[in-house]
C-alpha cells in the first residue's frame, strides 16, 4: 500500500507491435511513445505543490523556488505548518527542505525506492537558501510554459512568507540543525534515517509499507506530485494518510491521470480489459492504477473532508467512450477527458 515514488522510477519500456484485430481496444496495442523526459516532466508539467515549485534546473541555482503555497493561502487554508509529510519525493527533498526553511518543525520523505543521496540532498539546501534569502520569484509561464495552474502573480510571496516569518525561519541556527540532519543521512545510508535537534525534524523512509511509521495524528499537511496514480490500493493509502492527520489538517495533492505511456492515446488505459492490462503492464514495479479523478473525491468524500480546491486540466484527444472497456464503462463524461488535477482537501475537526 505504500505510495509509488513518482515520476523518477525507471521510465516504462516501449509497447511491442503486438497488433489485434478483436475490440475496440486492440487499437491501443500499437507501440507507445516513448514519454519526453521524464525526470523532468514531474515540475514541468504536472503542475504546481502547495509548498513549492521544483523545476529540472534550467540553470545554475534555480532548482527549487518557494511558491505554492499561494495556493493554499487562495483556499483558505493554515500556512504556518509544524509538520509536512510528502510521498514519493523522489530524488529531490526539496519540498521538504522549503518547508522547514519556511518555517515547519517537521519533514517526513516517504518513498518506495531510495533515489534520493545526501550530496544531493544538501546541494538543493544549499540552492533553497540562495532563493530564499534572495526572495526569488516563482518560475512562470514565460520559463516553463507547461506549469498548471496559472497563478495571478509570481512575485516571491512575501504576504505569506512575511519578513518577520522569515527572520524566525532562516536564522543561523535553524539552518545548521537542517544541515545537521541532511548529513545524518550519510551515516544512516539511503534507505533511511531520522535526525531531530530542538529546532527541526526530518526523517526520510525509503521503503516505507507500514502506516505505523508516523504517529497519527501528528502531520499538519501532505503533499504528493504524480504519485497517487500508482498506489495499487488507494483506498489503503487515503486511509493511512488520513491517519496521519491532525484534525483540520489538510493535503494537496497533485495527480497525473494518464497512462504514462503506456497506451497510444492519453487514456488508452481505460481501453485494456483486466487481462489485457496485466500483459502490458509486464513486470514493471509500478504501474498506473487507473483510478479516474471522481474515484479520488469519493475516497476523500467518504471520509468527510471538505475539499476546497480541485483544479481540473481536460484534454478532448484521446480515446472515445466506445473504446473503453466495460470494467470503466461507469466513468463520468468529465473522468474520460480529465487528465490531471490539483486536489486540496482539510480533514474534518472533530473524529468521525
Amino acid at each position: 500500500m505504500a505510495a509509488h515514488p513518482g515520476p523518477h522510477a525507471r521510465k516504462p519500456a516501449r509497447l511491442g507491435d503486438k497488433r489485434t484485430r478483436t475490440r475496440g481496444w486492440a487499437r491501443e496495442l500499437r507501440p507507445a511513445p516513448e514519454p519526453a523526459r521524464r525526470a523532468s516532466l514531474r515540475w514541468h508539467e504536472l503542475g504546481p505543490l502547495l509548498l513549492c515549485r521544483v523545476a529540472t534546473p534550467p540553470r545554475p541555482g534555480a532548482s527549487q523556488r518557494p511558491g505554492d503555497r499561494v495556493l493554499a493561502h487562495r483556499n483558505g487554508l493554515a500556512t504556518d505548518l509544524g509538520a509536512v509529510a510528502e510521498l514519493g519525493p523522489g530524488d529531490s527533498l526539496g519540498v521538504g527542505l522549503a518547508a522547514l526553511l519556511s518555517g515547519a518543525t517537521t519533514y517526513y520523505a516517504l518513498d518506495t525506492v531510495p533515489y534520493s543521496t545526501p550530496d544531493g540532498t544538501r546541494a538543493v539546501f544549499d540552492a533553497l537558501v540562495a532563493l530564499f534569502d534572495r526572495r526569488a520569484p516563482i518560475p512562470d509561464a514565460d520559463e516553463f510554459p507547461r506549469i498548471r495552474p496559472r497563478l495571478d502573480s509570481y512575485e516571491f510571496p512575501a504576504h505569506i512568507l512575511t519578513d518577520t516569518r522569515l527572520r524566525a525561519s532562516l536564522q543561523p541556527e535553524r539552518r545548521a540543525a537542517i544541515r545537521a540532519a541532511i548529513d545524518a543521512m550519510r551515516g544512516a545510508g539511503r534507505a533511511g534515517w531520522a535526525h531531530g535537534t530542538g529546532e527541526v525534524g526530518l526523517a526520510y523512509i525509503a521503503p516505507w509499507h507500514d502506516p505505523a511509521i508516523i504517529a497519527p495524528g501528528s502531520v499538519d499537511l501532505i503533499v504528493s506530485q504524480a504519485v497517487l496514480d500508482y498506489p495499487p490500493d488507494l483506498a489503503a493509502t487515503y486511509a493511512a494518510m488520513d491517519a496521519w492527520l491532525t484534525p483540520g489538517g489538510f493535503m494537496s495533492h497533485t495527480i497525473d491521470l494518464s497512462a504514462h505511456g503506456l497506451a497510444l492515446h492519453w487514456n488508452g488505459h481505460w481501453a485494456y480489459p483486466d487481462l489485457v492490462w496485466m500483459a502490458v503492464a509486464g513486470r514493471r514495479p509500478y504501474a498506473p492504477n487507473r483510478a479516474p479523478h471522481s474515484a479520488h473525491l469519493a475516497l476523500l468524500r467518504r471520509r468527510q473532508y471538505r475539499i476546497v480546491g480541485d483544479l481540473v486540466e481536460y484534454d478532448r484527444e484521446g480515446i472515445a467512450r466506445t473504446q473503453v472497456a466495460h470494467r470503466f464503462r461507469h466513468l463520468s463524461d468529465a473522468d474520460l477527458v480529465t487528465r490531471r488535477v490539483v486536489i486540496q482537501a482539510i480533514k474534518p475537526a472533530h473524529a468521525i
